[in-house]
């Protein structure tokens, strides 16, 4: 079994898991997810303002990246 924990997934991984038969499970550890659900609310709602608050810098710099 391949776990893939990248920031993006990788590729060339997957097509070498998926040729030979490996299982391939890619996990997010980031909060990207979590960022992709909300935008996805507020899109819904016309929301047009939204305050994001971490517990530290860590989590902030995880939202600026991936947003």
């Amino acid at each position: 079994m391949i776990l893939d924990l990248t920031w993006t997934g990788w590729g060339r991984c997957r097509q070498l898991s998926e040729s030979t038969g490996i299982p391939y499970i890619r996990a997010d550890v980031t909060i990207g997810g979590f960022v992709q659900v909300v935008d996805a609310y507020l899109t819904e709602r016309k929301g047009t303002d939204a305050a994001l608050i971490f517990q530290n810098e860590e989590g902030t710099y995880e939202c600026t990246v991936m947003c």
